[in-house]
């Protein structure tokens, strides 16, 4: 299995460029908001993410971890750092309390 990690960065014109991101620190929480079959939409799920939660998401970055085996590619959608598991479990309901096409799962970084 390989997997390599990206994030999204803004750039001027609100133009979006993938670029391999830094890795999060140990012991630090994300929460995964969706896994996608192609990096195209994985990108279409945090762009709609971002504009139809725009409090939740206006200070996150996205970082969209590549997994792939034999049988299959996934692209996860995660997001954070939060500083334990309470709040990104917190971010989860928040957002999973409005109308949302995605999931929620808060998940720690070993």
């Amino acid at each position: 299995r390989r997997q390599r990690q990206m994030c999204i960065r803004d750039r001027p014109n609100s133009v979006r460029d993938v670029r391999f991101a830094k890795p999060i620190s140990d012991n630090e929480f994300q929460v995964q908001v969706g896994a996608m079959q192609t990096h195209a939409s994985a990108i279409k799920l945090w762009k709609l993410l971002q504009q139809e939660h725009t409090k939740l998401f206006n200070h996150l970055q996205p970082r969209i971890t590549l997994s792939e085996n034999t049988e299959r590619r996934v692209y996860r959608i995660q997001t954070g750092p939060f500083a334990n598991f309470k709040e990104a479990n917190d971010f989860c309901e928040k957002l999973l309390n409005h109308p949302v096409n995605a999931g929620c799962l808060p998940i720690q970084n070993k």
